[in-house]
């Protein structure tokens, strides 16, 4: 029961964790995007600024974010592979032990 629980706290985690995986890299598009589209509106100092930050801290800073976000997701995922085999294995056990005791 324990496994079943901590694989359906895992599968919630995994679905919010997807959502936001989704929600950062809509962002990191939009504001490439949005740098993109202002590229020949925009001009001057400000403008340029404006470009550097999007393109050097924000775009790679959300890249970064997607990085860890993925990764943790896959660790997580792992870690459900884990649990499932725990889950087999235990059932496994359980039911030679079931057999030794009805051959007795």
């Amino acid at each position: 029961m324990l496994l079943f629980l901590a694989y359906a706290i895992m599968a919630e985690a995994l679905a919010q964790l997807a959502q936001q995986i989704q929600a950062m890299q809509q962002v990191s598009d939009d504001a490439n995007q949005t740098a993109q589209g202002l590229k020949d509106k925009w001009t001057g100092d400000d403008a340029d600024k404006f470009q550097e930050v999007v393109q050097q801290d924000i775009i790679p800073g959300l890249g970064n974010m997607i990085s860890i976000a993925t990764g943790f997701s896959n660790g997580l995922q792992q870690a459900q592979e884990i649990i499932t085999q725990a889950d087999n294995t235990a059932n496994q056990a359980i039911g030679e032990l079931q057999d030794v005791f009805n051959s007795i």
